[in-house]
């Protein structure tokens, strides 16, 4: 760019060169992910949100390992931080969604299906899909369920 002074040459070869250093960390983290190796991976994704705080992807990420380590509580709150840089960024309908279904899963986990089912409603405005239509219907039958055995007792 012919009108940008040295400083914002600097700072946007900078930018780039961040930005290509956090998709080799998240890297990193799906190879300790896939490992199981979970502290590694958190660190790895730690680095890659540190050098690119725009990407919705390595939170939610980050929020997967605290999922398979039954951290659930930290897993949404995560994944709430994943929806917010992601509206910020415009990140995809379908990243946006699947955290939203993350949320659902831990909500599930830690056995509040009423608030599952509102986070699967909020994956279904962000992006449609079968599986998600499939664990409200299951989810809303197993609370009216378990409200009627709760009436008999």
């Amino acid at each position: 760019n012919p009108d940008e002074t040295e400083e914002e040459a600097v700072a946007r070869k900078k930018m780039k060169a961040d930005k290509a250093a956090s998709v080799s960390a998240k890297k990193k983290g799906n190879d300790f992910y896939s490992q199981k190796k979970f502290e590694e991976a958190l660190e790895a994704y730690g680095e890659a949100i540190e050098l690119d705080g725009t990407n919705m992807s390595f939170l939610s990420n980050r929020a997967a390992v605290y999922f398979e380590q039954k951290k659930y509580e930290a897993c949404i709150e995560e994944c709430k931080k994943a929806i917010e840089v992601g509206r910020k960024h415009r990140a995809g309908f379908a990243d946006i969604g699947k955290a939203y279904s993350r949320m659902a899963k831990a909500s599930i986990k830690m056995g509040d299906k009423e608030q599952a089912v509102e986070y699967l409603e909020n994956a279904q405005m962000e992006m449609h899909t079968k599986e998600n239509e499939r664990m409200i219907r299951t989810l809303q039958l197993e609370v009216r369920k378990e409200a009627a055995a709760k009436y008999v007792d």
